[in-house]
């Protein structure tokens, strides 16, 4: 289900990040993140989607089109943030995104790791 932007009247600095109801894909998968990531996306006046994970993605985007991706690079299980992508622009080959990487997520693979 895509969110309707709760078009609710900002000023400073936020008024020029404001959008034109442009749709925007959050892939994230920590739920916690994606909800933040929606509720932003949409005071600023832009419709968002969220997805747990690149697979799903991949999957939305078969038969969806959005105007941007918002793309964890490091998720689990399943594939990480590249592979969704590599996968997502053979469906769309224009398809633009934004890379997120969660540090802390990462400095927590690294202990794990060792």
């Amino acid at each position: 289900m895509v969110r309707k932007p709760t078009h609710k009247a900002l000023s400073g600095p936020t008024q020029e990040f404001m959008g034109n109801w442009e749709t925007i894909l959050v892939v994230d998968d920590v739920e916690s993140q994606r909800e933040l990531a929606c509720r932003m996306l949409d005071k600023l006046g832009y419709r968002s989607k969220a997805v747990s994970g690149g697979a799903e993605a991949a999957e939305y985007l078969t038969e969806h089109t959005v105007d941007l991706m918002l793309l964890d690079m490091i998720m689990d299980p399943g594939i990480n943030g590249l592979e969704a992508y590599q996968r997502i622009v053979k469906i769309h080959s224009k398809q633009k995104a934004l890379y997120l990487v969660d540090l802390l997520k990462r400095m927590r693979l690294r202990m794990l790791k060792n």
